[in-house]
């Protein structure tokens, strides 16, 4: 988890020597766009401190066709000039941005190199997440500006498609819980890209079942799952699949990750 709240404190940080600027393939040589394989994947997306979950869900959503990542990027293969270019969406027109690989870098315990903002995939080997959030920083003038957006932000930035929204607070009754499910079951199948968006006042806090508020998760599947629970008979439930663009989960209720349910 990051603490984004202190995001424009950046150039301060920068001035006393916490952070600094440098090209990715000189702090990590080793570092390639994509996979060895070419293929960029949903879990490679991992959210850092520039308060961009919006963006960084839409990314991960979008990711489970990787091919749209790829035709994303004009320009994809680590080079010399370190330069990439990408083909996004800008108020519903195709437009091309260009980036250099500069990034943003921080010494934290254990004293290793790490970037302030999207970070590197778990292995610490590809960087297109990261690539795409400094293309969306220069559209919006900083990485300051990119702070906080809407789901839809997102979406239309890597795909330029029509987007639909439904609203909690619109959802009255049990009736509509069930219709607005049945619509995003409908959506999955159809293989729309999905995210979702936590309301409060700071993603330092969550609710009483570990999701975070004011932040933004990738619905990466929606399914009914048939099970009976210790003790009891057999039940249906309706099941969201949920990504966190932080690349860990804070999710605690039915369900999740380390519940006994998935050994039963």
């Amino acid at each position: 988890m990051f603490d984004t709240a202190g995001a424009t404190s950046a150039q301060t940080k920068i001035g006393n020597g916490e952070y600094w600027w440098n090209r990715y393939p000189t702090e990590y040589p080793d570092v390639t766009v994509f996979p060895a394989d070419g293929t960029p994947l949903i879990n490679d997306v991992r959210q850092g401190g520039a308060g961009t979950c919006y963006l960084m869900s839409s990314i991960a959503a979008v990711a489970e066709q990787p091919q749209l990542i790829k035709d994303v990027f004009l320009v994809d293969n680590k080079n010399d000039a370190g330069i990439y270019a990408f083909t996004l969406h800008i108020r519903g027109k195709p437009w091309v941005v260009d980036i250099d690989d500069e990034m943003l870098w921080q010494f934290p315990p254990p004293y290793v190199a790490q970037l302030v903002y999207s970070q590197l995939d778990q292995t610490n080997s590809v960087i297109w997440s990261a690539l795409l959030e400094k293309a969306w920083a220069k559209i919006r003038g900083s990485y300051d500006q990119a702070y906080a957006g809407q789901n839809e932000n997102g979406m239309r930035l890597l795909t330029g498609v029509p987007i639909f929204t439904k609203y909690g607070e619109d959802i009255t009754d049990t009736a509509e819980a069930t219709a607005a499910w049945q619509e995003l079951k409908a959506a999955d199948t159809r293989g729309f890209f999905m995210n979702a968006g936590t309301s409060g006042e700071s993603d330092q806090t969550s609710n009483s079942c570990g999701i975070a508020n004011s932040h933004s998760y990738t619905i990466a599947a929606v399914f009914e799952l048939t099970y009976t629970p210790a003790g009891g008979s057999e039940t249906t439930e309706k099941v969201f699949l949920m990504r966190n663009p932080w690349g860990e989960t804070g999710y605690t209720s039915t369900f999740n990750k380390d519940d006994a349910v998935w050994n039963d």
